[in-house]
């Protein structure tokens, strides 16, 4: 469960929404010795779902309450991912049959155009398959709901303190080594 103790926020290039800040930049806590490449492994996807979730919460802002999360693309071949979000966003997650998202959306626009269906709504139905859905394991929630808080907090804590923008105008001397 959990990646032992190692935290990671993923802001390889900058914090993404709902922060959109290109000075942030990745994190990873908890690092000690003795740990292996797998815990940083599963790091790296826990700090991923913990940034679908900070958008989820934007949503539950705005009472719009997701019942399900349909997951796209090459990340969405990983069972274990897919569960990983699941326990993380508390949502049912889903993959369809087609897993690329953008050529999945051409397919339902050029149906629902060439007249195939009357509406896009109808179109998606009928080409939206589910191949496999996750549903939150409610045994690793409370873990999860505060690691989410603790990924929150060390972003919070570096940008009200300014230290992505004090970190990044560091500069070493011109002859270090």
């Amino acid at each position: 469960m959990g990646a032992n103790g190692v935290l990671l926020l993923p802001h390889f290039i900058g914090a993404g929404a709902p922060h959109w800040n290109p000075y942030a930049k990745g994190l990873i806590f908890g690092l000690a010795l003795g740990h292996q490449r797998r815990d940083l492994f599963r790091a790296v996807l826990e700090g991923v779902a913990f940034e679908v979730r900070k958008n989820i919460e934007v949503f539950k802002e705005l009472k719009i309450e997701p019942k399900e999360l349909k997951l796209t693309g090459g990340g969405s071949r990983s069972d274990f991912w897919n569960q990983i979000m699941a326990n993380v966003l508390g949502v049912t997650c889903v993959r369809n049959v087609i897993e690329e998202a953008t050529s999945l959306g051409a397919a339902i626009l050029a149906a629902s155009g060439a007249g195939l269906f009357p509406d896009i709504a109808k179109a998606a139905d009928n080409l939206c398959k589910v191949d496999k859905k996750w549903i939150t394991n409610e045994k690793y929630k409370a873990y999860y709901d505060q690691l989410y808080q603790y990924s929150y907090d060390f972003y919070e804590l570096l940008n009200k303190n300014n230290m992505y923008k004090k970190f990044q105008a560091l500069t070493p001397p011109e002859d270090s080594q």
